[in-house]
């Protein structure tokens, strides 16, 4: 028996099953916070991490809350941002960030936020933004055994990231026309 796994060939095939798996959580009629939690654990299993979150960005509090997570027990979690810190995310939305390694403009935010982002184990957050608007990250923690995130998941992470931004963006679509046509119809 042969085995190809790390073979090209396998690595594509592996990651466009994988990422139809992830779309077909993300197009089922449930709960919008059920289908994150789905997906953010189906990531997890994908990448082999262990810990990880759904940081949604909420304008009204300026703030980072915690939507779901997977192997991280925080009741209530948020982190405060001010609308600096948060334009600053969104011009470097296209960027992935690495805690041990951050981009310098973020630097003072992780560093005055360095025990919240531990308690959640954040090793790397990748931005869920789309049409110049930021919905929050993807926070994920370290590999199991410590292994490095391989360019095949930084791909796979780029790709997720977009279809769950898209899936808060349609979400947010929806629950506008539904209250369009509340309002309408009272």
């Amino acid at each position: 028996m042969n085995d190809h796994t790390g073979s090209p060939a396998y690595d594509v095939g592996f990651s466009l099953s994988a990422l139809l798996a992830l779309e077909k959580i993300l197009t089922r009629d449930e709960e919008f916070a059920v289908i994150c939690g789905e997906y953010l654990q189906q990531l997890l299993g994908i990448l082999l991490v262990g810990k990880g979150g759904i940081l949604i960005y909420d304008p009204a509090d300026n703030r980072l809350k915690l939507q779901v997570q997977s192997g991280i027990n925080q009741k209530n979690f948020h982190l405060e941002m001010n609308q600096d810190t948060f334009e600053t995310m969104l011009l470097l939305a296209d960027q992935f960030y690495r805690f041990d390694n951050p981009p310098a403009q973020l630097a003072q935010f992780i560093s005055q936020n360095r025990e919240a982002l531990t308690q959640i184990d954040a090793h790397i957050w990748v931005p869920l933004w789309m049409k110049n608007s930021l919905f929050g990250f993807l926070s994920l923690g370290k590999k199991f055994q410590d292994k490095v995130y391989s360019e095949r998941d930084m791909k796979i992470l780029e790709i997720s990231a977009h279809t769950l931004a898209l899936a808060f963006h349609n979400q947010i679509m929806l629950e506008g026309m539904k209250k369009q046509h509340r309002d309408h119809t009272l």
